[in-house]
């Protein structure tokens, strides 16, 4: 099943026509999201056709309209299943025992970031969907806005408070780390060991002053 769907996070069936309901549907699916994240790297999110993603995943373009109504939509499911299963793997990384200290949560976070940079096909272009133009208008959080809140959560089981304000770094944070690795893992920039090193400082000085200043 495409995770999101099973996990109950919502946001990627809202993107669908069609919500698959057996096995060979939602593999149907798998495989259109895995072409379109393949395609993406390498023509990026503004050339990307809904022809070229049937293309690439073998199946006609009448597939890919059963799911979705346009290549928006297709972008949007791949940006929340992408948030669905990191959501569940920085889960997975306190499953046993909430974390110790709130720099513990961003360790794993940027670990698994810089993971995802380097090994996850196109989630340098969409990452957790705020890129795009959702068109949300508050019915939901974005993607960012989502990870930000469980980030607070397990921060906040360190001890910390989990209140606006720390959702509000917490958010600001990751959007650092994004821009950051981002840099990092695109274009010209490709493997500049420099550029990751930043973002790794730069948040962490941002994080460490704040608690700093307001934890002490």
């Amino acid at each position: 099943m495409v995770p999101g769907l099973e996990t109950g996070i919502s946001g990627v069936a809202s993107t669908l026509r069609n919500e698959p309901v057996q096995a060979r549907s939602a593999a149907r699916l798998a495989a259109l999201l895995d072409a379109t994240a393949g395609v993406l790297d390498e023509v990026g999110y503004e050339r990307l056709t809904t022809a070229m993603i049937a293309e690439r995943a073998g199946a006609s373009i009448g597939t890919v309209y059963r799911y979705f109504p346009d290549r928006l939509a297709v972008l949007q499911a791949l940006g929340r299943r992408n948030l669905a299963s990191f959501q569940a793997e920085l889960g997975e990384r306190f499953a046993d025992g909430a974390p110790k200290l709130w720099s513990a949560v961003f360790d794993a976070l940027l670990e698994l970031l810089e993971r995802r940079f380097a090994e996850v096909p196109g989630f340098r272009s969409v990452r957790f969907g705020d890129v795009i133009d959702l068109g949300l208008h508050g019915e939901r959080a974005q993607g960012g806005d989502a990870l930000a809140g469980q980030l607070a959560e397990l921060m906040a089981a360190a001890g910390l408070t989990d209140d606006r304000d720390l959702r509000f770094r917490a958010r600001y944070a990751l959007q650092i780390a994004e821009s950051g690795l981002t840099l990092a893992f695109s274009g010209p920039n490709r493997g500049q060991e420099e550029f990751r090193n930043e973002a790794i400082r730069t948040t962490g000085a941002n994080l460490t002053g704040y608690f700093t200043h307001f934890y002490a």
